[in-house]
């Protein structure tokens, strides 16, 4: 068992191997460097901007997912993307940050793998609406327009919520603990 993007045995956890296996070697400033392929920058950048800060002001990553999008798309294996998809945890938080990125940006992601993405997120229509909301509300943190009903902390904890539980069930009952306790 080798090395975990996020840590064994979290649900989104990538093997570092495999990932280190698709790395192209590039010249920087007359040096030899290692870079990841564009898919695994697109699947790094989900994962930090959604699992590890729950997209608590970081509009700075969702700018760095549509450039490399952008820029890198026709290289982008988006079919093995989705078979490689460890966990719905995992797929909700690359499907939120591409929506998100898609709706914002106007990011090239192919419809159709966003189709998929939100079917194996275990989302549904309803959760990922909410999700979309949730991250905008913790994304534009310090934006003077962004009016919400949520506190940040509370939109943050909703995102954490969505993202990380497993069911619905799960779902209402942390967010019946939030507004009991405020």
């Amino acid at each position: 068992s080798g090395a975990f993007v996020i840590g064994e045995p979290d649900p989104v956890a990538y093997d570092v191997e495999r990932i280190r296996s698709r790395t192209r070697l590039i010249e920087f400033e007359g040096r030899q460097v290692r870079v990841p392929c564009p898919a695994d920058l697109v699947l790094h950048t989900c994962l930090h901007l959604s699992y590890a800060d729950r997209f608590v002001g970081k509009l700075r990553d969702l700018i760095d997912l549509h450039e490399t999008v952008s820029r890198h798309g026709d290289e982008i294996d988006w079919g093995a993307i989705l078979a490689e998809i460890p966990s719905d945890a995992a797929a909700r938080c690359l499907y939120s940050c591409l929506d998100l990125a898609r709706r914002l940006y106007g990011t090239p992601v192919p419809a159709d793998f966003l189709y998929e993405m939100r079917r194996a997120s275990h989302l549904g229509f309803f959760g990922s609406r909410l999700l979309r909301g949730l991250a905008r509300t913790v994304l534009f943190q310090g934006v003077a327009e962004n009016q919400t009903v949520l506190t940040t902390a509370s939109a943050r904890w909703c995102c954490d919520t969505m993202l990380r539980k497993a069911g619905w069930p799960s779902r209402l009952r942390a967010l019946a603990v939030l507004l009991a306790v405020g």
